[in-house]
């Protein structure tokens, strides 16, 4: 299983560790689930914690990616 924060300690710095952990937490459950986690991926949940973008804005990325991925739309 892939430590998230072990893996890309830049995206993670300077956020508290409470959200640091809800993090670690968040990509461990979806590797249990057979989702492997990307940079994008954990760059928005960071930047979705941070503030830095919406829900709505976290959401549409992932679309994205999954559109992106199976090469269709996914709504």
């Amino acid at each position: 299983m892939i430590d998230v924060v072990a893996e890309w300690p830049e995206l993670f710095e300077g956020l508290d560790e409470r959200d640091t952990e809800g993090i670690r937490a968040a990509c461990a459950s979806s590797q249990l689930e057979g989702r492997a986690p990307t940079f994008e991926g954990v760059a928005d949940l960071v930047a979705n914690a941070r503030g830095e973008i919406t829900h709505e804005e976290f959401i549409a990325r992932a679309i994205a990616r999954a559109e992106a991925q199976v090469g269709r739309s996914a709504r």
